[in-house]
């Protein structure tokens, strides 16, 4: 059996102001020539947020350095330019390693700037037995009815054009969803639309009626600092819905979520190929 190395990393493993971007350094350190490189962002907002290449522009710290962290124990995390990054990608593809995006789908409550899901919350997964969580659910649709996959799915496709990326690696998140199981998540109303579309059932109150809309996080923190109840952020119902779901429609749940992750990755893989 063959097998290809590949290897994860983030931009740390790199030099932004050296000739050849520390590419043969890495590669020396490596001891060898790995056939892909994943170069591992934070966030999805790395092509989400794409603007293009007219014009040269400083990356997110999200890109930067893996949750923009400083640096490790061999080197800080430096500034890096989308010209830059082009061109070290140019540099693996020169020494025989192709590169592909690699990204979590996480959301850090727009700390370093305006994210994409801090526009679109509706996108962000629902944890039943929690609240919105801080990442991405791909399958999910926005409120004017697009959905989020074939935002991604074009996003991905175009930025890896733009930058010479040789495909894309979806790592946690991106089937299933990080952190949670088919009988916590995501029982929103975006998911209920999709999974009960077409379907004759006898449904309870809770998912014939929309669930209360779900607060951020950040409102849910500053109602405590300010001793102050919480917004209701429909927990009761998300929960309700579940247990029905998991006791009397657990095999069309699975189904429906394989389904769907199944759906997503087909759309994904052919529009890169």
């Amino acid at each position: 059996m063959i097998f290809e190395a590949w290897v994860w990393t983030e931009l740390l493993a790199f030099d932004s102001q050296a000739e050849d971007f520390g590419v043969q350094a890495y590669l020396d350190t490596l001891g060898f020539v790995p056939k892909v490189a994943c170069l591992l962002f934070s966030s999805p907002d790395f092509f989400l947020l794409h603007e293009g290449m007219a014009q040269e522009y400083p990356l997110s710290p999200l890109v930067c350095s893996r949750h923009a962290h400083p640096g490790n124990e061999a080197k800080k995390a430096q500034s890096w330019t989308n010209y830059q990054l082009r061109a070290l990608i140019a540099r693996l593809k020169e020494a025989g390693t192709d590169s592909y995006i690699s990204c979590f789908p996480t959301y850090f409550q727009n700390r370093y700037y305006q994210e994409w899901m801090g526009l679109h919350p509706e996108a962000r997964e629902v944890y039943a037995y929690n609240h919105r969580g801080s990442e991405l659910n791909v399958l999910q649709v926005l409120a004017d009815g697009t959905l989020v996959e074939d935002i991604v799915v074009e996003k991905v496709v175009q930025t890896c054009l733009d930058y010479g990326y040789a495909g894309w690696h979806g790592p946690d998140g991106w089937g299933p969803l990080a952190g949670g199981n088919l009988m916590s998540v995501d029982f929103s109303d975006g998911m209920m639309q999709q999974f009960l579309q077409g379907k004759n059932w006898q449904l309870p109150e809770c998912l014939k009626k929309n669930c209360p809309r779900i607060v951020k996080q950040e409102e849910i923190a500053a109602a405590k600092a300010e001793g102050r109840q919480a917004p209701d952020y429909g927990l009761a119902q998300l929960q309700e819905r579940a247990n029905w779901i998991w006791q009397h429609k657990r095999k069309q749940w699975i189904e429906f979520m394989v389904e769907r992750w199944t759906k997503f990755w087909d759309k994904m893989s052919k529009a890169l190929h």
